[in-house]
């Protein structure tokens, strides 16, 4: 999926956190959070600047570079970092029970750790659609996925416009499933944000 669609989805997903959580929060932190979640829904794959580096330049040549085999693309990473700022956040809180700033501090936090682990969490589950994530790693190495597990399509192209134009066709052509959900969850955080 294309980085608006990851947008999109960390942004839904930490929206209807917070629509069934209902935390006791400032406005402006409960503005925030949704906000929050569309940074670490897109996050797993800033991984793809390690790839460009690799690469040497914003195309990725060949199937020899597949950033989902990057850590970044470890929902279990992802899960240990939302859990420890989530416990960090507990106990804080406890420790500062007459404190009424700091108890909403303690919330706001536990909240950005449900964040860390879900948002990105969305993000892996668009990419099993197609191409897949390693889900059980660190005890498996297998990427899990609906089609194509660890499947990496070779694009081709003359220098960095001929490269994405085709990656663009080649997304349409050979992910047309993915597309349509990407179009349907960007309709949908559109009429969200409105």
């Amino acid at each position: 999926m294309l980085p608006p669609g990851h947008i999109a989805a960390g942004y839904l997903t930490a929206d209807l956190l917070i629509k069934i959580g209902k935390p006791n929060l400032p406005a402006n932190e409960l503005r925030a959070l949704p906000w929050i979640g569309a940074a670490f829904g897109f996050a797993p794959d800033l991984d793809m600047f390690v790839a460009f580096a690799q690469a040497h330049g914003f195309t990725i040549p060949g199937t020899q570079i597949n950033h989902r085999r990057f850590p970044t693309h470890r929902p279990f990473l992802w899960f240990c970092a939302g859990i420890i700022i989530y416990a960090a956040a507990a106990v804080f809180g406890r420790s500062q029970t007459q404190n009424a700033n700091a108890a909403t501090l303690a919330e706001f936090w536990k909240y950005i750790g449900l964040i860390v682990w879900i948002a990105p969490w969305s993000h892996f589950a668009l990419d099993s659609i197609k191409g897949g994530v390693k889900w059980l790693w660190p005890f498996r190495k297998n990427f899990y996925a609906l089609k194509e597990p660890g499947v990496k399509e070779e694009i081709s192209g003359k220098r960095f416009f001929g490269y994405w134009k085709n990656f663009l066709h080649h997304y349409a052509e050979k992910a047309m499933p993915v597309l349509i959900l990407e179009i349907i969850l960007l309709a949908v955080w559109i009429i969200v944000l409105i």
